[in-house]
């Protein structure tokens, strides 16, 4: 059975919103979980709106929010799909805070803690994007803006 954008998306979206309800929990696991099944409907997303629109970069009429797909691809393949090698649980976030309070973010990691064991070419390009919007912010906002994307699509 293959399934369309449209199903796929609904599959992004249910567990986009349990994401949203893991970042609650203390179990970490939970959060990593989670946060793998999300971004691997991403990338399942990702790789069907490709094959259907017949075009590898459908994101770049988005404009800017189009980069978080480039963005994600360079994490995913600098990680190989390891998506827990690439964030990180920030525990020291300052105030001012918005209430209900949580004393913690996941957030992506630093380009320089991401190991690259694939050894293959990677775009300049893409590596930037990924220091320009994921580096070292919460895994949440990128979530939004991919969210917003699928919403459009």
């Amino acid at each position: 059975m293959s399934l369309t954008s449209k199903e796929l998306i609904n599959g992004f979206k249910k567990s986009y919103y349990r994401t949203k309800d893991a970042k609650n929990s203390e179990e970490i696991l939970e959060v990593y979980y989670s946060l793998f099944e999300t971004l691997n409907w991403v990338v399942a997303i990702d790789y069907k709106l490709c094959a259907e629109k017949n075009d590898n970069k459908w994101f770049s009429k988005l404009g800017s929010d189009g980069d978080y797909i480039n963005a994600l691809r360079f994490a995913r393949n600098r990680t190989y799909h390891q998506w827990f090698t690439i964030f990180k649980l920030d525990r020291n976030d300052t105030f001012p805070a918005i209430f209900p309070m949580l004393l913690s973010t996941w957030k992506w990691c630093p380009l320089s803690d991401i190991p690259s064991e694939r050894g293959q070419k990677e775009d300049p390009n893409d590596e930037k994007l990924y220091v320009k919007l994921l580096a070292n912010r919460p895994v949440k906002d990128a979530l939004v803006i991919i969210d917003k994307i699928f919403s459009i699509t």
